[in-house]
């Protein structure tokens, strides 16, 4: 009875090293051309934005409505397309209460 699954045992691993591995071995779809999705620079303004961040052209300040104005003015956001909901059931208190800016 033992050599039976010995044999079945030594079959399926034989056959797991024979076949071929084809969908381990494919490239994923946005990784072969047009995409190039990893050999390819992004070229956005977010990436811009983050180039003169870390360069120091461009610096935030430390106040939230300065950075956000600063972030708007960078990423040619206008100030007018910006809306604040506030919330007064959040779970915050009275003084802390919840702001949440919305572009539309």
């Amino acid at each position: 009875m033992r050599k039976p699954r010995i044999a079945v045992f030594l079959a399926l691993v034989i056959a797991a090293i024979l076949v071929p591995r084809s969908h381990a071995q494919e490239a994923d779809p946005y990784e072969l051309q047009p995409i190039n999705y990893s050999a390819t620079q992004p070229h956005d303004v977010i990436t811009h934005l983050q180039t003169e961040l870390v360069s120091g052209q461009v610096k935030l300040e430390r106040a939230d409505r300065q950075v956000v104005e600063a972030l708007l003015r960078a990423l040619h956001i206008s100030r007018a397309s910006q809306m604040l909901v506030f919330s007064k059931t959040s779970f915050q208190s009275d003084r802390n209460g919840r702001g949440v800016s919305i572009i539309r």
